[in-house]
């Protein structure tokens, strides 16, 4: 079974610590699928509700140095925008519900589900996807999108590595994503922000900020 096959991989390589508070001894399922809520965090949703073709297999795997924002008004369309500020907080839990299909070899599918408010957003529900690798911890084709208030819908990409805290059961994360478009004034959306905070792999739950700006069309 697979969660035998990633345990095996853990306890022969050099991350046996690490590994081994991702993987505790029968809670394994809810421990690895914990390990995909890093990524992020109103109005409900339903968990098993497809992300959309714009969505789909999305990578930013080109690195990102700098979050300074972009000079241009112009969406990739033509279409003139204006620049606004970004911002988000929330908290959640780790589930299975939202695991995407496939991954790469070497990762595998995790998802989870976060609550919070932010800027053009109000009170909002967010349903993350993304691919892991437990022996790495980098996560990669990650997709997100962000059901605000009103109901529109805020899409992104991102991807980047989890890291220990020194705090057993804690691991901290730090990583740009690309806004994708989505529904609603969301709907042809571009924009760069960044994403940090906290997995607690103690009580399953995580915490998060974001910080950027989003270019929306007038």
């Amino acid at each position: 079974m697979i969660w035998k096959s990633i345990l095996n991989k853990c306890l022969t390589n050099d991350r046996l610590q690490i590994c081994s508070l991702l993987i505790p001894q029968g809670k394994m399922p809810t421990r690895m699928l914990l390990i995909g809520a890093f990524a992020f965090a109103g109005a409900a949703c339903a968990p098993d509700e497809p992300i959309g073709p714009s969505l789909e297999r999305t990578s930013v795997r080109h690195p990102l140095t700098s979050l300074q924002p972009s000079t241009s008004l112009r969406l990739e369309n033509g279409r003139d925008a204006v620049r606004v500020p970004f911002k988000l907080t929330g908290e959640g839990i780790g589930t299975g519900a939202e695991a995407q299909p496939p991954c790469d070899d070497g990762f595998t599918p995790t998802g989870n589900v976060a609550h919070g408010t932010g800027t053009h957003l109000g009170r909002f529900t967010s349903i993350h996807r993304q691919c892991v690798n437990f022996e790495t911890l980098e996560f990669r084709d990650g997709t997100v999108t962000y059901h605000a208030a009103n109901g529109d819908q805020l899409h992104a990409t991102f991807e980047g590595f989890l890291s220990p805290t020194g705090e057993t059961g804690v691991l901290s994360f730090d990583n740009p994503a690309h806004a994708v478009g989505g529904t609603g004034r969301f709907k042809e959306a571009e924009g760069l922000f960044r994403a940090h905070g906290l997995v607690n792999l103690n009580d399953n739950t995580f915490e998060l900020s974001a910080e950027g700006y989003l270019l929306l069309p007038k």
